[in-house]
């Protein structure tokens, strides 16, 4: 595991005050949204795309009510990608294990929804002298994820560093 300083940085697209940028994986193009206040990270466009922008991951055993988007709780899928690797095209921080619900939001204005919890060993800041940018800063390259359970369903993520 890496201990010098990683930090990414993300320009901040101009259409929206949320912190949202786009991204690619090795196989799509989606757009990310930093959220502050969400506890779990949330995959908001199809099952189908998910599969093609993380095509390693599988299927978990539990499920997650996910409140947010609307007066009721729903409940949604779970997903666990073994080696979720965040990357700006010069460094990257990876997370072992993340846990992901999968939960069809067309109207969110993102793909994925990053929360707190995913860079909470992080600092997080944005930036804004000429350009809007989000920046993650880390001392450590790899990070892992432990899913909080409560009667089956996913409530929560912690991250944590293997010591």
């Amino acid at each position: 595991m890496g201990s010098s300083m990683q930090t990414l940085i993300f320009p901040l697209t101009n259409r929206s005050v949320r912190q949202v940028f786009d991204y690619e994986t090795d196989t799509v193009a989606f757009r990310l949204m930093y959220d502050s206040g969400a506890r779990i990270p949330v995959w908001c466009s199809d099952v189908e795309f998910f599969l093609k922008a993380f095509p390693e991951a599988k299927k978990a055993e539990i499920s997650a009510k996910v409140t947010g988007f609307g007066k009721e709780a729903e409940t949604a899928s779970v997903y666990i990608i073994p080696k979720y690797t965040l990357n700006d095209g010069n460094t990257e921080i990876v997370i072992n294990n993340l846990s992901v619900v999968v939960l069809f939001k067309p109207n969110i204005g993102c793909d994925f929804l990053l929360n707190e919890t995913m860079v909470s060993k992080m600092d997080t800041f944005t930036y804004r002298r000429g350009k809007i940018e989000l920046h993650i800063v880390s001392d450590k390259s790899e990070y892992n994820c432990t899913a909080r359970k409560q009667n089956g369903e996913l409530i929560d993520i912690a991250i944590w560093v293997q010591s």
